[in-house]
């Protein structure tokens, strides 16, 4: 079986189904490091793409620019990118819920940016970002795609972006595990830890 070829995922990812594999697109991935290559050259051309030119904060708050902005990091490698997963995982809402418990969080989110507070600003940041990680809109890269829509929040708002821990969040690191309890601290109602991990250096 072609998924025993990937070895083992980070901790706190969501792991990869066999079904998952078959929505694979380029055909020469043979294993976790060719895959991590595959997507992290797509994202990148996401990144240059989104962050040439500033949004606007109601263009972010949409529940389809989070399904255009998967679609644009993972739709070179993946034939499910940009579509709201209709299975269960290991963290997230129940896949019939997703699509209401986006657009919520979005028109919500528009009263918390409703300020020129950096302080106010990034905490509504990292509200939102907690927030889209519980619900777990997609089969996978959700981490990563989360990320860089808090990152675009922070562009249309004037604000530099996270530092994320000064570390890599996508392999096994004491800064992922870092980010990881800062998350859970988060869905037991206390944000301060994420908002010091994302502007610790």
């Amino acid at each position: 079986m072609r998924i025993k070829q990937f070895g083992e995922e980070p901790a706190g990812a969501t792991p990869l189904t066999e079904e998952d594999y078959v929505g694979l697109k380029p055909k020469w991935i043979a294993n976790r490091d060719d895959l991590n290559l595959a997507e992290a050259q797509n994202i990148s051309e996401a990144f240059d793409k989104y962050f040439k030119s500033p949004r606007r904060t109601e263009e972010i708050l949409d529940d389809l620019f989070v399904r255009k902005l998967h679609t644009e990091m993972y739709s070179n490698v993946w034939a499910w990118a940009g579509t709201y997963r209709t299975v269960e995982t290991s963290i997230g809402v129940a896949p019939q819920r997703i699509s209401e418990d986006v657009k919520v969080l979005m028109e919500n989110a528009k009263y918390w940016f409703d300020t020129s507070n950096p302080t106010e600003i990034d905490e509504a940041v990292c509200k939102v970002h907690h927030k889209l990680v519980q619900i777990h809109p997609f089969r996978n890269g959700n981490g990563r795609m989360t990320r860089m829509f808090a990152d675009l929040l922070l562009a249309a708002n004037g604000r530099r972006v996270f530092s994320w821990g000064g570390g890599i969040l996508d392999v096994v690191s004491p800064t992922r595990e870092a980010y990881i309890q800062a998350l859970r601290a988060a869905d037991l109602g206390d944000l301060s830890l994420l908002h010091e991990f994302v502007r610790a250096t």
